[in-house]
Formats: structure tokens, C-alpha cells, sequence
């Protein structure tokens, strides 16, 4: 999913919400992003990744700046410039609700732009409708498994060579 974003890495932060024990931040620092940030609620989890990145080692590894914090994702404030916000089904629609609302205000208020992918998508219907009717998303990929959606002022989105 990540090789098909149409980015040039170096200027995007990749957010994973819901990083639990922190693989998919071990897989996106395979990647050259700015920054790559776990946002999980989960005390235990957010160590057991704490633990996953102190002791990584890759020869091909090309993000080094890599975040694990143990926070409730609605109350995560979105670092700025641009992003690729990562879900894999990691909460209810309640707090969907909480973090689609954030994202929107952030966009307004601020120049973000990026793309949210959303991994399983269907596995939890409301979620999954909540995402599909935030006005401020353009789906950009269906690939039934997995969507990805584009926010933002899309002039500002670089494709890579």
C-alpha cells in the first residue's frame, strides 16, 4: 500500500493509528519519511513497541526518526505538513467520530494535506461509513481490502518519479 502513494516520502510524517506492538512502524521506516509516529492507546502495547524500535536493526531501514507514544488517538494533535495517517482497524466509530472531527479542523486550520489509508476497510461498517461520508476525504483507491483517500489541498500532494 505504501508503494502505491503517489508522494515523494521525504516530505511526508507517517502516522500510525492504533501502532500497537509497532510492526507497521518498523515497516514504514523501510521507507524515506520525514518522521514515522505510533499513536496507541495501550500502555503494554506502547512498550512492547518501544522495545520493537530500540533494538531494530536493518541495513535498509531509511527513516530513523521513529515515535512511539502512548496516546488516546482523539487526543492526538497531528504534527504539521504532510501526512499519510495509517489505520488498521484500531477503534470503534466513537472515536472515529472524535478523530475524523480533529483531522477536519486541522485541515481548515491549517495547510495539511496527505492521505489516509484505511487498512480492512468493511471489517467495521460503521467506521467504514464514517469515512466514506467525511466530506473532506476524496477515495482515491477502492482496492476492497484496503481504501485510500486523499484530504486537502491536493496541488500541494508531489508525486514521485
Amino acid at each position: 500500500m505504501i508503494d502505491t502513494l503517489p508522494i515523494l516520502y521525504h516530505e511526508f510524517t507517517f502516522v500510525d493509528f492504533g501502532s500497537g506492538k509497532g510492526a507497521v512502524l518498523l515497516y514504514a521506516s523501510e521507507y524515506p519519511f520525514k518522521e514515522v509516529v505510533g499513536v496507541e492507546f495501550s500502555p503494554e502495547l506502547n512498550e512492547i513497541a518501544e522495545r520493537n524500535l530500540a533494538c531494530y536493526r536493518s541495513t535498509s531501514r531509511k527513516c530513523h526518526r521513529v515515535t512511539a507514544l502512548c496516546i488516546d488517538a482523539a487526543a492526538y494533535d497531528l504534527p504539521p505538513g504532510s501526512l499519510v495517517l495509517y489505520f488498521n482497524v484500531p477503534f470503534g466509530a466513537a472515536v472515529w467520530k472524535v478523530v475524523l472531527k480533529n483531522l477536519d479542523k486541522a485541515i481548515q486550520e491549517s495547510p495539511y494535506n496527505g492521505y489516509l489509508v484505511f487498512l480492512n476497510y468493511g471489517w467495521d461498517h460503521e467506521a467504514a461509513l464514517l469515512v466514506d461520508r467525511a466530506s473532506f476525504l476524496r477515495c482515491i483507491v477502492n482496492d476492497g481490502a484496503y481504501r485510500i483517500y486523499e484530504f486537502g489541498g491536493s496541488s500541494k500532494l508531489l508525486v514521485a518519479e
